[in-house]
């Protein structure tokens, strides 16, 4: 169609929508060769587009260093909690070592203890048959006092002839149990009379009462003073 002036008025058809490169306007296919292209020019970078770039560059690097800052703050943590638990972890065998010294010192204090107590009884209950007068003292504590034959036979000769002492005691037994009361026999006053004779009293305590009565008694050196006989002399 041809307008009044002569120039035509149907626009040409197709028409080629302009492209932008970096903000230029560009008409027609980037890759046509032909006529009516407009040479777009030398690109000029996008100043909005960089500055956007920038700011997402920074805030990227702050999120990175953020999120770096909370590792190295759960590596400090954890460090924390590795140091605590090694603490708790040295306790425990601090612990067990002071139990164990502990059980070590009661052990040794019962067994000091228990030698002490075991020197004082062997003081107390030892063996001397050192001399006569000696001898004969404890064989009447063993016989009368304590009443244990076993012991008595440490103190006595092998074939010894001690049936006068024996009837003194069931004598004294029979007593007790009629008046219910407990005879008490010491030997003093013991003096020795030749090499192996000793003479002693014998005191007979009971109930407020009380006896004395002189004997004789034989002993022989056999590993040691021993008493082979006894008798009264009153």
């Amino acid at each position: 169609m041809t307008s009044g002036d002569g120039q035509s008025d149907e626009p040409m058809w197709p028409m080629v929508a302009p492209q932008v490169v970096s903000g230029v306007p560009v008409h027609g296919d980037a890759g046509d060769r032909g006529a009516g292209r407009v040479d777009p020019g030398p690109v000029v970078p996008d100043a909005a587009a960089e500055e956007r770039q920038r700011s997402e560059a920074v805030a990227g690097g702050e999120a990175g260093a953020f999120a770096g800052s909370g590792e190295g703050e759960a590596s400090v943590v954890g460090a924390t909690t590795g140091l605590a638990g090694g603490g708790q972890g040295r306790r425990r065998p601090r612990g067990k070592v002071i139990a164990l010294v502990a059980g070590i010192a009661v052990i040794v204090a019962v067994v000091v203890a228990g030698g002490i107590a075991l020197r004082v009884y062997d003081e107390q209950t030892k063996i001397d048959r050192s001399t006569p007068t000696l001898v004969v003292s404890q064989l009447v504590d063993a016989m009368f006092t304590a009443r244990d034959e076993p012991t008595v036979a440490r103190f006595s000769c092998k074939k010894a002839d001690l049936g006068a002492l024996r009837a003194l005691l069931a004598d004294l037994k029979e007593r007790e149990g009629r008046f219910n009361t407990q005879f008490r026999v010491t030997a003093t006053n013991l003096q020795q009379a030749g090499q192996s004779t000793v003479q002693a009293d014998l005191e007979l305590s009971a109930m407020g009462t009380e006896d004395t009565q002189r004997w004789t008694f034989e002993t022989a050196n056999q590993d040691g003073w021993r008493v082979c006989s006894a008798r009264t002399l009153t």
